[in-house]
């Protein structure tokens, strides 16, 4: 039972991290970009990947 929580807090934490990136990377380039625009949806699949 702990594993799954583990598991689903590594998760999270890479999807966040891949928000962090993505919000970061749209400060410097410009903002119409589409991997801007998606980022949350980017985020929550790789947050599903992992998990």
């Amino acid at each position: 039972m702990l594993r799954i929580y583990l598991i689903a807090i590594i998760a999270i934490l890479a999807g966040l991290i891949v928000l962090a990136l993505l919000v970061r990377l749209g400060r410097r380039h410009a903002e119409g970009s589409a991997l801007i625009a998606w980022r949350h949806v980017i985020s929550a699949a790789v947050g599903l990947l992992v998990f």
